[in-house]
Order: structure tokens, then sequence, then C-alpha cells
């Protein structure tokens, strides 16, 4: 499935292994700022769209996208999961 993805403790582990998974598409990645996607995941060799914290509605939004990842801190995940609903 084409997976969108937010967060990066564990996430930058996690977004490097469905990167390389046969059977996945990573076509999204959200963080805190933009500075703080290039500087926890430099992914010059994935083609990926970034958002930043105040952008991840869009990320729910994207109509290419099966599956979000979240690997926020666990404060977060209410407002991602009621994003997901609101645009499933």
């Amino acid at each position: 499935p084409n997976e969108g993805k937010n967060g990066f403790g564990l996430g930058a582990h996690i977004i490097k292994e469905v990167a390389q998974h046969p059977n996945a598409v990573l076509v999204a990645i959200g963080g805190s700022t933009y500075e703080s996607l290039k500087r926890n995941l430099p992914t010059e060799s994935i083609d990926v769209q970034r958002y930043s914290i105040g952008e991840m509605e869009a990320l729910f939004m994207q109509p290419d996208i099966d599956l979000v990842i979240i690997s926020s801190p666990a404060s977060s995940h209410l407002a991602y999961i009621q994003l997901g609903i609101k645009h499933n």
C-alpha cells in the first residue's frame, strides 16, 4: 500500500524500512518542521512529499495514501486519528 508517515524517533527507522519494502510505496512523511525532516531523515534518495506539523491535514487529504503510520508522541495520536477519519 501507499503510506504516509508522521513523526521521527523510532519513526526514522520505520520510514527507512517502509521505503525499502518491496510491496509498499512511501509517498509522504511529516515532521515538526522542514528543518527537522531534513536533519532527522536525510532522504535525498527517497522521493517523498514532506509536510510540517501545520500541514498534517493536507497529508491526510492525499488521495494516493492508503495507510498512515503515526509514530509521534502519544498525546498527538487522537488528533491524527480524527484527521484520518475526517478524510477517509
